[in-house]
């Protein structure tokens, strides 16, 4: 019985360790608010953090990552059609030097995405859940432009080149 209890306290040390590892898991949603002009999306970006505080940069990043990785829903209050992601899975992989870097401070993201309200969090917008909060940031995401860049740098495939 003892040597029970030692491997189950072994075993939950084990995966805590694990858990609490280096690699941490990006968590956001996205709700698709319309489309804003043509190349365009305006999206709200819930990030999680345990700060209050959040992050201007982490939402758009948030954002970005949705636009190019996740594709956006549809719109639920608008009924506005929904978007695939710019970039498989595959692509991902091939380019994932390219996405480091392109994704990280000072990458180039940050000139595809613009926060609609200055940065300003409306109330209902900042939310307790559990130990992390929810904030919700309105932003514009230049999907086009973003779309004709990863064409450029041979990353995906254009219109033109039948996908």
């Amino acid at each position: 019985m003892k040597i029970i209890k030692q491997s189950f306290l072994l075993s939950l040390l084990i995966s805590f360790y694990i858990s609490c590892g280096s690699a941490k898991i990006e968590t956001y949603e996205v709700e698709n608010l319309k489309i804003a002009n043509r190349g365009t999306v305006l999206i709200k970006v819930w990030s999680y953090s345990n700060k209050r505080q959040a992050s201007e940069n982490k939402a758009k990043l948030n954002g970005v990552k949705a636009v190019l990785f996740d594709g956006i829903p549809e719109g639920i209050q608008n009924r506005v059609k929904g978007r695939k992601p710019l970039v498989t899975p595959e692509q991902r992989e091939k380019h994932k030097d390219f996405f480091e870097k392109f994704l990280s401070d000072g990458g180039g993201y940050t000139n595809y995405v613009s926060l609609s309200n200055d940065g300003s969090i409306a109330a209902q917008d900042r939310l307790k859940v559990g130990k992390q909060y929810k904030t919700g940031m309105v932003m514009l995401i230049q999907r086009e432009r973003l779309s004709k860049f990863l064409e450029s740098k041979k990353i995906i495939k254009g219109f033109a080149d039948g996908f």
